[in-house]
């Protein structure tokens, strides 16, 4: 019932290896020790989170057809969060970065939960015959 199999794939046949636990261990650190981090620390994390986020999207974006309204409606807001997030590039201070890699974190943590836990899938064929 919407939870994941046992290497992190979603329901529903996804084909992508996801590693959540290394996903939620990159976030983590990002939500709750950024400060801490030295700069190059900090460099990996974002660019893991880049990363973590553009498979995750790819996955959820599959699952979009199938879910049912209220996981679409979230599922859809956070996908267009996430595209605008990973196509913001003019990060002047070192506290917008902070705050833009914190955006990330969050929507890797959502898109995440997502993937894990889509809700009730509708098979292939309500899904052909919903418009």
């Amino acid at each position: 019932m919407g939870g994941r199999g046992d290497n992190g794939t979603a329901p529903g046949g996804s084909t992508a290896q996801v590693d959540a636990d290394t996903i939620r261990r990159t976030y983590d650190v990002v939500l709750w020790a950024w400060d801490t981090l030295p700069a190059d620390d900090r460099e990996q994390c974002e660019a893991l989170l880049v990363g973590h986020v553009g498979l995750l999207m790819g996955e959820v974006d599959a699952l979009v057809p199938r879910m049912g309204e209220e996981y679409r409606h979230t599922a859809e807001h956070v996908l267009n969060r996430s595209r605008r997030a990973l196509t913001r590039t003019t990060l002047i201070t070192a506290k917008e970065r902070a705050a833009h890699v914190g955006d990330l974190a969050t929507l890797c943590r959502a898109l995440l939960s997502l993937h894990q836990r889509p809700g009730p899938l509708l098979g292939p064929a309500a899904r052909d015959g919903a418009s």
